[in-house]
């Protein structure tokens, strides 16, 4: 793999932007475990996070100083384009000069024809001296906040009506943050003062969470990677989000318990299950292909848990033998994601309005499935990673209006501070330290 960090970065950009890649996914497989130093290894991420999260603002910036249309410019080129003018405006220690000429030698081996463009292009930025162009916020409001937060026109106009334009622009400002990494202490391995006092030692700055009893927050990176870590060889962590953690002490499982999780990959919900209940009950955890599964498997493995079992399925198609079968059913269904924007910020760009009512029908579907699965007394938990109503608020009327025999239950004690009703959780992003999230749990009362 080529080592030079712009040429590393320029790539990995093409994968997510013409080729639909996912950028956590590579950043982990071609940089994170990559031969390249700390140092650029942090230059890459930085540069593939911020471009994919001013996306929009580079393009509208490009378009104004550029007489070629922006679907005309080969893509490599413009992508050449944005890692040059995101150095210059955003990332102060890059000197101006490193960014033009490195912009020029990666359009050289790339389109040589456009070197002459792209050089002009960044000196016509240069000259700008920093008033950097945007749309008049007085004459178009809704472009402004585009633009501005690079999120696309139909999702600035949808927040603005469901949470007005304050909420709205600090949802999007938070989607354009670094998020802190939290940790899920394996309890069944040791205790989270012993962990903090670990991640210490390496040199991380780790903070225990406030409300979350198993949470650790890092509030400062150690030089060793996490995955490199002793205490992660050991499986004394999971790398798990905060709000997804909640999904585990909603659903406060017993000893004994049998349980399904539905749609369980990578394995973090199911393990923090395991954990709460002492690893003694009986977990099924289900996803669509064996991929999926293996990465459970991987985790149950470093973790030591033994009574998780993993099964290939797909929650859509209804499986008779678990009628009434189950205490507890986890559903955390596929959704369009748009509470996680700033762990996968390329999915902003990839979501249209009408995806989201596609998948509320999915999410329906397992819902219905899921709802003939526990047993009397038992309970569904439902959760998504979105923050939009049609896959949550009115999924969850729907399902209380169709199934008289369930109903909402009480959110533990320790958790009604974050809920406004003490029976959902609506996480949203802008939450400190949170992801958006929903999370609500329904009692099979027959």
């Amino acid at each position: 793999m080529n080592t030079n960090p712009r040429q590393v970065a320029c790539d990995l950009l093409h994968q997510v932007m013409n080729e639909g890649g996912f950028s956590n996914k590579l950043i982990q497989t071609k940089v994170d475990q990559s031969q390249m130093s700390d140092l650029d290894k942090r230059f890459v991420r930085s540069l593939v996070y911020g471009i994919i999260e001013k996306s929009m603002t580079l393009d509208f910036w490009i378009e104004q100083l550029s007489s070629v249309k922006l679907k005309k410019i080969e893509s490599k080129t413009l992508i050449i384009l944005k890692m040059a003018l995101y150095q210059i405006a955003f990332m102060e220690k890059i000197p101006e000069s490193a960014a033009v000429n490195e912009a020029v030698k990666l359009t050289k081996k790339a389109n040589f024809r456009s070197t002459g463009f792209v050089n002009g292009i960044l000196r016509s930025f240069l000259r700008l001296e920093g008033k950097w162009p945007y749309p008049d916020e007085k004459k178009d409001p809704v472009r402004f906040l585009s633009v501005s937060y690079s999120h696309p026109i139909w999702l600035v106009e949808r927040w603005i009506t469901l949470y007005g334009k304050e909420a709205a622009e600090n949802l999007m400002a938070a989607d354009n943050e670094v998020p802190l990494i939290s940790l899920r202490c394996n309890t069944l391995r040791t205790t989270i003062d012993e962990l903090v006092e670990a991640l210490t030692e390496a040199g991380y700055t780790a903070k225990k969470h406030e409300v979350i009893s198993d949470a650790v927050l890092l509030h400062k990176m150690g030089t060793t990677p996490i995955h490199l870590l002793e205490a992660f060889e050991k499986g004394h962590f999971f790398v798990q989000d905060l709000s997804a953690m909640l999904v585990g002490h909603v659903a406060a499982p017993s000893k004994g318990d049998i349980i399904l999780d539905m749609c369980a990959a990578p394995g973090g919900k199911s393990t923090h299950l395991a954990q709460l209940m002492e690893d003694q009950g009986e977990i099924i955890a289900r996803d669509v292909n064996l991929f999926k599964t293996k990465q459970v498997e991987e985790n149950l493995q470093r973790l030591g848990i033994s009574c998780i079992t993993t099964e290939v399925a797909d929650a859509l198609i209804f499986n008779e033998n678990d009628i009434e079968k189950y205490d507890k059913i986890i559903l955390d269904a596929p959704c369009s994601g748009l509470g996680i924007i700033r762990r996968k910020p390329e999915i902003r760009y990839n979501r249209v309005l009408s995806d989201i009512y596609q998948l509320s029908e999915i999410q329906k579907n397992m819902l219905e499935h899921a709802s003939k699965y526990v047993k009397p007394g038992g309970s569904l938990i439902y959760s998504t990673c979105t923050i939009d109503p049609i896959e949550n608020d009115e999924i969850l009327g729907w399902f209380l209006e169709t199934h008289p025999s369930y109903y909402l239950a009480e959110l533990p004690e320790s958790l009604k501070a974050l809920s406004q009703d003490g029976k959902v959780l609506k996480m949203y992003q802008s939450i400190d330290g949170f992801d958006g999230f929903y999370i609500a749990k329904l009692i099979y009362n027959k």
